[in-house]
């Protein structure tokens, strides 16, 4: 089922309940949840007898798939482990029982808008507010990037991607900091989501004159580190943005073989907008050799996107196709 449906679908089913079990649903949602929700709630106009009836049949079926229990594992096995070793030991615990991949290492980020998060980075030491913007979802991390002021700007972006390890007690006391401020929350754990790609994630979300302006800066602070996210900028996909023209010099510039091999790792939609670039027979020799490849490496197609992606940055800087991303010009 679409995911639309599926917010009109829970919509209807919390218009058939009373406020306060309503409430008790929606206080576990999280925040972007509560807002898709929400706003499916709110368009919502006249509900006749069918989709009601179209509601109850998916929510009794979705019910058939799903176990009671799961969503509440994780808290209550906080919960216990807390109250039997103790608030100094449990984290320690729990770190070693629950799969990294569950881990949230500030949970209470979510429920900060951007104007709270503005507030909290013009008090706190800059270091904080790099971990925040490191943890932050790319686009909420750029607008709160694109409110600083101009000459804090390279500084924290600098700052979260040089972020080393970070410990479970640091992460706990910046959500303890952030409960404070929202009056919510609980302390957690994990990896910071640092380096390069994210800063250029970040920076994939912001107005381009400030993306230049943040890379020419990055690039006096750290040139090497400057390329680095320079690189990650660009990815496979954003090839598929060049005019027909563009593309097709890409294509007939870039050996075959790794062509066929970076294939692999896109959708047929965005295989058919490159073989509509070359002629007949290219393209048909190049669909018969991807589907005879059969079982590819991930890191093998990444390798070959990336040797393809830097050549078309060389295209680009010679001017011989239009990349539109980055200056290159860091000095």
């Amino acid at each position: 089922m679409p995911e639309r449906a599926d917010h009109e679908t829970a919509a209807i089913l919390l218009m058939l309940l009373d406020e306060e079990e309503a409430a008790a649903i929606v206080e576990r949602l999280d925040p972007a949840e509560i807002e898709r929700v929400g706003g499916a709630m709110f368009a919502l106009h006249d509900v006749d007898e069918h989709r009601v009836a179209v509601a109850l049949d998916c929510f009794v079926q979705s019910a058939k798939d799903c176990s009671t229990m799961t969503s509440e594992v994780s808290g209550h096995l906080s919960g216990v482990m807390t109250r039997a070793l103790g608030g100094d030991r449990a984290p320690a615990m729990l770190e070693r029982i629950i799969p990294e991949a569950m881990a949230d290492p500030l949970p209470t980020l979510k429920w900060l808008s951007v104007d709270d998060l503005v507030s909290l980075c013009a008090t706190e030491h800059p270091q904080f507010t790099a971990l925040l913007i490191a943890n932050l979802a790319p686009a909420a991390a750029a607008a709160v990037i694109a409110r600083m002021d101009d000459a804090d700007q390279a500084d924290i972006l600098y700052r979260a991607a040089t972020l080393g390890p970070v410990s479970a007690q640091a992460f706990a006391d910046a959500d303890a900091l952030l409960a404070n401020h929202i009056g919510a929350g609980k302390a957690g754990r994990a990896e910071v989501n640092a380096g390069a790609p994210a800063i250029a994630a970040i920076l994939n979300h912001v107005p381009r004159a400030l993306d230049l302006r943040m890379m020419r800066a990055l690039g006096k602070l750290d040139r090497p580190l400057a390329q680095r996210i320079d690189d990650d900028r660009v990815v496979f996909d954003d090839l598929l943005g060049l005019s027909d023209k563009d593309l097709g010099t890409l294509c007939r510039t870039t050996d075959a073989t790794e062509m066929t091999l970076a294939l692999k790792g896109v959708t047929d939609a965005q295989r058919e907008r490159i073989f509509a670039t070359m002629s007949a027979r290219a393209a048909d020799t190049m669909r018969d050799a991807i589907a005879e490849q059969g079982p590819t490496k991930l890191a093998d197609v990444q390798a070959a996107q990336r040797a393809i992606i830097i050549l078309a940055k060389s295209l680009s800087d010679s001017g011989a196709i239009q990349l539109g991303k980055g200056d290159g010009d860091y000095v």
